[in-house]
């Protein structure tokens, strides 16, 4: 009897170092996943951002993404008085955490489809925004190199956004992806992940174990993306068409001149305007 006993706590043991050699690992997997190749040129370039941006348009196809992933982005930019506008699917949330310092617009009357990645009607809706914001920036969903795709909305309104870009069908913009796994810009929010935290806090009444978990996960993933930089905590980005590429003199002072082309950047390439 105490034989098996002796044996099934070591089979436990055994099992348990096992589970937590397996999370190291895989964090340590994300961890070199999601660092960029070039901090420094990734900071200045998210310093540059900044700087630059008056008119913000965000387009995501989870509302919660937005203050997610660039919740701190988002507050730098209104402290600079940059205009933001969030754009996603219908309805509207009612008390969005960042309605202090963004207007928000349903793309379209109805929610975005949830069983395919192109949707010709959000595209042209998108399209529309773009022409009426003028935005001299856009933040979506990464497509391409996303950390975790989850719902199929987010690769409508990426692939919308990319799709736009690669064409020129729309006027020129810093264009920017998060939720990404290729991070080429970084912005600093240590002094402000606490405020973050609060924000993606569960609101009264709310259930389910994706709003319980958000304060932790801003946590783990502002940790992960500024580690590699040396900052407590980082907002990270993919730089997507020839507007949002880092200078070439830039490229050269850090050792490389990183690529760029449609592919790389990813997109369907299918123009929904084309066909009107």
């Amino acid at each position: 009897m105490m034989a098996r006993r002796r044996h099934g706590l070591r089979t436990l043991a055994v099992s348990a170092g096992a589970a937590v050699a397996a999370g190291f690992m895989a964090y340590a997997a994300l961890e070199r996943a999601v660092r960029a190749d070039y901090p420094a040129l990734a900071l200045a370039r998210g310093r540059q951002l900044l700087r630059k941006s008056r008119r913000v348009l965000i387009a995501t196809g989870i509302w919660d993404d937005a203050p997610l992933w660039i919740g701190g982005t988002m507050r730098l930019l209104a402290q600079q008085g940059a205009d933001i506008t969030v754009a996603g699917p219908a309805p509207v949330p009612c008390r969005p955490p960042w309605r202090d310092m963004a207007d928000f617009r349903p793309l379209l009357p109805e929610d975005l489809p949830g069983d395919q990645v192109y949707s010709p009607a959000a595209q042209k809706a998108l399209r529309s925004l773009w022409i009426e914001l003028k935005p001299d920036l856009v933040f979506t969903f990464d497509p391409s190199f996303p950390v975790v795709l989850g719902h199929p909305a987010r690769a409508v309104v990426g692939n919308a956004v990319i799709d736009l870009v690669l064409s020129g069908a729309v006027a020129a913009a810093g264009v920017y992806a998060f939720g990404t796994r290729r991070p080429d810009t970084l912005v600093d929010i240590g002094p402000l992940i606490r405020g973050k935290q609060r924000a993606m806090a569960p609101r009264p009444g709310t259930t389910g174990l994706r709003a319980r978990l958000a304060p932790a996960a801003v946590g783990l993933l502002g940790r992960l993306y500024g580690k590699g930089a040396g900052l407590a905590y980082a907002e990270a980005l993919r730089a997507v068409g020839p507007a949002s590429r880092i200078p070439a003199q830039a490229c050269a002072t850090a050792g490389r001149e990183p690529a760029w082309d449609g592919t790389a950047a990813g997109g369907s390439q299918r123009m929904a305007w084309e066909d009107s």
